[in-house]
């Protein structure tokens, strides 16, 4: 019965994006390069559904005739290397800004949060 009076574990510390190709504001990224992503603990690949956006950030002057196309991709995850790879359907638009996110809701192995986590880089020809 002492136990009772125990505080509850303290949360799970949150996952953490601790490296990614290309790295933020790259400069003159392939047309044809694959984005990956490394978290500081495994994630539980299933939370990763619909929580990825990748886009072309729009141009400073919008145009309305300015219509990009949207960013199609595959990805994986690799327990082992604890990475996430997006591979694009289409080469990258040359001299495009490309903006990837993780957001809210993708859980590490132990239901502890992944931080939401953004990347821009643009692409060079």
């Amino acid at each position: 019965e002492p136990d009772e009076d125990l505080p509850p574990p303290p949360p799970a510390r949150p996952v953490e994006v601790v490296f990614s190709i290309p790295t933020a504001n790259e400069q003159n990224v392939s047309p044809l390069s694959t984005v990956r992503v490394q978290f500081s603990r495994n994630i539980k690949p299933a939370t990763l559904a619909g929580r990825i956006s990748a886009s072309y950030r729009p141009a400073d002057q919008a145009d309305p005739a300015d219509s990009r196309p949207s960013l199609r991709w595959d990805q994986t995850y690799d327990p082992g290397t604890r990475a996430l790879e997006l591979r694009f359907s289409e080469p990258l638009l040359p001299y495009s800004h490309v903006q990837i996110a993780l957001n809210e809701g993708v859980l590490g192995f132990d239901d502890a949060p992944v931080l939401p986590w953004s990347l821009e880089f643009q692409v060079g020809d």
